[in-house]
C-alpha cells in the first residue's frame, strides 16, 4: 500500500487542484542516463514521466552504450509517439557522471530534474515542483522519497527529510532524490564532475550549496527509489566505492571554503564524521556555570573537578550560584583559570551582564549537574562552531546508559526531547541518533553559542525568567538564517534532571504565543516528530 501523504507545508490552497495540469510554469527537463536497464524498469520509468499531471516537460534520455539492443528499441518506440522525448544513443559507456552531463546537454528546460533509469516519479511530482517554483523561484528543490520493490507493488521505507540542513548533509547525503535545479544554476556550478562516480549527486549538492542558499524542500514523497539486487537502495554495501567518493566530495567542499578538515567513516555505511583541523586553541571561551551550591566546600569541589576535565586554555569562568545566600567566594584559592563567583537570583539577566562585559569569541553554558566526560569537550564544541552560519552547538548528554538530551523538536506547541530514554547507542530514524545534524533547539545544560550571534540578538530575552530563553534563542537562529548544530559526541552525563523541570508551563506558553507558523506547527529539522 502507498504511504498516505499529508498536504505539505507550502501546499497552495489557492491552486485549483482539480485542474492542476492547466497551471502555467517553466519547462522542466528530466534527464536520465540509461545503461542495460531491464525492460519493465525502463518502461515504467518512462511512463511515470509521460503521465505527469504537469505537461510542460522534456524527457532527455542518454543511452550510454547499452549492450542490450532492447533498450534502444524501447526508447525509440516511446520517442516516436511523444515529441517531448529527446534521445541520444551513444556507442560507448563513459560512466555515470559523463553520461549524465551528456543527457543534460540535451535539455532545453528552465529547470533540470534528475531521475535514475530504474526509478519512478509520482504523477504529481512536477506539479508540486512547479507550485513551489512559481511562488518562490528557488535555485534548487528536493523532495521526500521512499523505496519501491523490484516488482513495483510495494512502497516502503519512506524518508521524510528535514528542510535545508547543511550540517546534516555533511553527515550523509540526505537530499538524494528528487533533485530539481535551475538550469542557469546548474551551468554555473559546472554539472557533474568525473572522479566522483557513486557519489556524484552528493558532490553536486555540496557544490550547489556553496553558491546558493535558495534551496527549497517539498515535504512530500515525489520519488520512488527502486530496490534491486544491484542498487544502493537494495544494499548499501554494493557500492563501497561510493563512500570513498563521498569522502572526497566532502574534502573538496571544505577545501573550497578554506576550511581544513579530515573525513572518516561514520557510525554506519554512507555516513561521515568530520574533524575540523583548522582550529585555534588560542580562541578564548567564556564558561558560564548554572550552579546550586549550598556550601563553600561544594563550590570548591566543583571548581577543581571542572579544572581537571578541561584542557582548553584561555578560559574565563563564571560560577553563577542560584541557591546560596552565604556569599560563597573562591578568592582565597589560587586560580588555575580566571574564575568569578556570582550569587544571583536571575540567571538570564546575569548572563547578559557577563556577555556585555566580555570579548571572548565563544560562550559555553553548562549546568553544574552535568559531569564532563571528555577532557577535550571545549575543543570539540569550538571545532564544530567553525562554519559561519553555525551559531549554537550542543553534544549528546547521557543519563546512565540512556540518552538524556540529543536535540529538541517543536511541534504543535509542544517540546519533543528527541530520543530521550533510548539506549545511548540507539540508531534512530535514518541514523539520526548517531550523526551530526541541525535541529530546532537544544536543551541548555551544555551549549556553546557564538558571542557575535548573541550580541546581534541583543542578548538572551529577559522577558523569560528561566531556561526558555535558550529555546527562544534557538528559534531566532533559524529565523535569521543561522543554524543550531547537534554533535554525536557524549560529552556530558546528568543524573538528577527531570524531563520538564527546566521549563514552566507559563514560560513555554509565552514562547509559543510569540512564534507561529512555520516555526512551531511542523518541525523543520525532524519532520517525523509528532
Amino acid at each position: 500500500m502507498r504511504h498516505n501523504n499529508k498536504r505539505p507545508i507550502g501546499y497552495d490552497e489557492s491552486v485549483p487542484q482539480n485542474n492542476v495540469c492547466e497551471i502555467n510554469g517553466p519547462k522542466i527537463s528530466i534527464v536520465v542516463p540509461v545503461y542495460n536497464t531491464p525492460k519493465i524498469f525502463l518502461e515504467e520509468m518512462i511512463e511515470s514521466v509521460l503521465n505527469q499531471t504537469y505537461k510542460n516537460l522534456q524527457l532527455c534520455i542518454l543511452n550510454g552504450g547499452s549492450t542490450d539492443n532492447e533498450v534502444d528499441r524501447i526508447i525509440r518506440r516511446y520517442a516516436s509517439k511523444d515529441t517531448r522525448i529527446t534521445y541520444s544513443n551513444e556507442i560507448t559507456n563513459d560512466g555515470i557522471a559523463k553520461n549524465t552531463n551528456k543527457a543534460i546537454e540535451l535539455a532545453k528546460g528552465d529547470y533540470i530534474a534528475l531521475l535514475d533509469h530504474d526509478d519512478l516519479l509520482t504523477k504529481d511530482a512536477l506539479m508540486e515542483c512547479v507550485q513551489v517554483i512559481n511562488k518562490f523561484n528557488p535555485d534548487v528543490l528536493y523532495s521526500d522519497e521512499d523505496k519501491v520493490t523490484s516488482n513495483g507493488k510495494r512502497f516502503l521505507q519512506p524518508h521524510y527529510k528535514p528542510d535545508w540542513s547543511p550540517d546534516t548533509l555533511k553527515s550523509y547525503n540526505y537530499v538524494c532524490h528528487f533533485l530539481v535545479i535551475k538550469s542557469d544554476t546548474l551551468k554555473k556550478v559546472g554539472y557533474f564532475r568525473e572522479g566522483f562516480d557513486g557519489s556524484q549527486d552528493y558532490d553536486l549538492i555540496l557544490r550547489l550549496s556553496n553558491i546558493t542558499k535558495s534551496i527549497y524542500h517539498i515535504p512530500k514523497i515525489l520519488y520512488h527509489w527502486r530496490i534491486n539486487e544491484n542498487s544502493t537502495a537494495g544494499n548499501s554495501l554494493n557500492k563501497g566505492y561510493a563512500f570513498q567518493a563521498g569522502k572526497k566530495a566532502l574534502e573538496c567542499y571544505h577545501e573550497n571554503k578554506g576550511i581544513s578538515i579530515s573525513v572518516s567513516g561514520g557510525s554506519f555505511p554512507g555516513s561521515y564524521n568530520i574533524d575540523y583541523a583548522d582550529f585555534s586553541r588560542n580562541d578564548a571561551v567564556t564558561v558560564i556555570v548554572n550552579g546550586r551550591w549550598e556550601s563553600q566546600k561544594e563550590l570548591e569541589n566543583y571548581y577543581y573537578k571542572l579544572c581537571n576535565t578541561t584542557k582548553q586554555n584561555h578560559i574565563d569562568l563564571f560560577l553563577l550560584n542560584m541557591k546560596s545566600e552565604n556569599g560563597c567566594d573562591l578568592s582565597q584559592f589560587g586560580f588555575e583559570i580566571n574564575a568569578h563567583v556570582i550569587n544571583t537570583n536571575n540567571y538570564i539577566k546575569e548572563i547578559n551582564r557577563i556577555v556585555r562585559g566580555n570579548d571572548n569569541k565563544f560562550l559555553l553554558f553548562i549546568d553544574s549537574g552535568v559531569e564532563v566526560l571528555n577532557d577535550n569537550w571545549l575543543k570539540l564544541m569550538m571545532q564544530n562552531s567553525q562554519e559561519e552560519d553555525t551559531v549554537i552547538v550542543g553534544p549528546k548528554i547521557i543519563e546512565k546508559n540512556k540518552i538524556y538530551s540529543y536535540g529538541i523538536a517543536i511541534v504543535n506547541r509542544r517540546l519533543i526531547n528527541l530520543h530521550r530514554g533510548e539506549n545511548r547507542r540507539f540508531f534512530g530514524y535514518f541514523g539520526r541518533a548517531r550523526i551530526t545534524q541541525n535541529v530546532s533547539a537544544l536543551s541548555p545544560e551544555m551549549v556553546m553559542v557564538k558571542k557575535s550571534f548573541i550580541n546581534s540578538m541583543q542578548g538572551l530575552d529577559e522577558d523569560y525568567e528561566g531556561m526558555v530563553s535558550f529555546l527562544d534563542l534557538c528559534i531566532k537562529a533559524r529565523s535569521h538564517g543561522k543554524y543550531v548544530k547537534l554533535i554525536p559526541y557524549e560529552l556530558g552525563s546528568i543524573s538528577f534532571k527531570k524531563a520538564n523541570e527546566l521549563y514552566s508551563e507559563k514560560e513555554l506558553n509565552k514562547l509559543f504565543d510569540k512564534y507561529f507558523d512555520p516555526y512551531l506547527t511542523r518541525d523543520p529539522y525532524f519532520p517525523v516528530s509528532k
